[in-house]
């Protein structure tokens, strides 16, 4: 991980370089041999890493500083000078979409390569979906059965959420826990709605404490530097891949189809779609603005606003809602409030099924042999198993491994 020495468009100092990435390559002619050795190296031994061995080649007999020039050295043998492309405008997965150095230096990158990301390519797309860098087709916008929007507040959680010491120890971490499970129990009802509904579900803006990697510690990369809390990539704390992946409906219940949460924003996306979103609230069963027509529909307000009674089953919110199946988008203010769970018991199960496999890790504090967390997505339901079949039957506490 680099942070970067380069305050505008300039090559990174070269005391700073490291191992280069190999994800972006500008050469000379004069660099023809080194291109030529690093390809024959490749053919030789097809186990190789290309990048191991490219930044083999060129620390080789060199890193000497280059003369009068402090963002160049010499390598290759002494034969040729090198540079370190800046990391603002030649972005990784971290520096583009975690640090957002681009966006805080107030330059538009020339490239961005996804590493540092998880969730394997259903992660990449997602984090390229969230700047509105994916090139996706007309009916990514307008999916069958609509699309279901939400609000998680998450106000009284940020305060508290960052690592306050250098710490590598669970403790140290309770804030961002806390943080993401109020977001996860609110992105499970949102799914529970979604399929009842046969929505399509947006996903709201993910907010981490601390940052995620595959070692431990204190709450950013090292030796990188960024504001926490901060709105992480939803890849941080949710297995995409199992979010997409095909599960017989038998035993899992209906497909859950979502979106990134800057969907709306998206100049892809229909203006009129966002314009004439529902917005649904909950009221108290028997207040005047609970009140029905004889044909069991609401009259909206100006503002295009529906109030239902909290706690519906998910019959009762399908039958509420079906006169408004054909608008685009609904979009609820309180969706935890909403909806009061299924009505039969073996509906439940399956959508606890399919929900359980949708959490990620988070890693990782300073304890051996393992020092990862599992997210629960039922951590508020008491008793409950989670993924990994472990009984919780107390207030839920992170516990590290499996």
């Amino acid at each position: 991980m680099q942070v970067t020495t380069s305050k505008s468009e300039g090559l990174e100092s070269a005391t700073t370089f490291l191992q280069g990435n190999v994800g972006v390559v500008m050469a000379r002619p004069a660099a023809l041999p080194l291109l030529q050795e690093w390809g024959t190296m490749m053919t030789a031994d097809p186990k190789l890493w290309e990048q191991a061995a490219f930044n083999d080649l060129i620390h080789r007999g060199g890193g000497v500083p280059d003369g009068d020039h402090p963002d160049l050295f010499r390598g290759y043998d002494g034969r040729l000078s090198i540079g370190t492309l800046p990391v603002s405008l030649f972005c990784n997965g971290h520096t583009n979409f975690v640090q957002r150095l681009p966006e805080t230096m107030g330059l538009k990158p020339f490239s961005l390569h996804a590493i540092y990301q998880y969730s394997a390519e259903a992660g990449k797309r997602h984090r390229f979906r969230e700047i509105l860098a994916w090139n996706d087709s007309p009916e990514y916008y307008d999916p069958p059965g609509g699309l279901l929007a939400f609000d998680v507040n998450v106000s009284a959680y940020l305060d508290a959420a960052a690592p306050t010491s250098p710490d590598m120890q669970l403790d140290n971490f309770a804030g961002h826990f806390r943080l993401v499970n109020h977001q996860l129990q609110a992105i499970r009802v949102a799914l529970a709605v979604a399929s009842v509904l046969g929505r399509t579900l947006i996903m709201p803006p993910m907010w981490c404490g601390a940052d995620r990697w595959w070692a431990p510690h204190s709450g950013r990369i090292p030796p990188s530097q960024f504001h926490l809390p901060f709105i992480c990539p939803l890849d941080h704390v949710l297995d995409l891949e199992a979010m997409q992946k095909k599960m017989p409906e038998a035993m899992f219940g209906p497909h859950i189809a979502f979106r990134e949460w800057t969907l709306l924003d998206n100049p892809r996306m229909p203006s009129s779609f966002k314009a004439e979103a529902l917005q649904i609230k909950t009221c108290q069963e028997g207040d005047h603005k609970c009140a029905t027509t004889i044909d069991g529909t609401q009259q909206l307000s100006q503002d295009n606003e529906l109030r239902l009674p909290a706690q519906l089953t998910d019959i009762q919110l399908a039958e509420r809602l079906q006169p408004y199946a054909s608008r685009k988008i609904l979009w609820f203010q309180d969706v935890v409030s909403a909806f009061g769970g299924h009505k039969q018991h073996a509906d439940a199960e399956k959508f606890e099924r399919r929900a359980k496999s949708f959490t990620g890790i988070w890693c990782c504090i300073d304890q051996k042999p393992v020092g990862h967390i599992w997210y629960d997505m039922f951590w508020d339901v008491i008793p409950h198993e989670d993924k990994h079949n472990r009984l919780i039957d107390k207030p839920w506490q992170p516990l590290v491994g499996p």
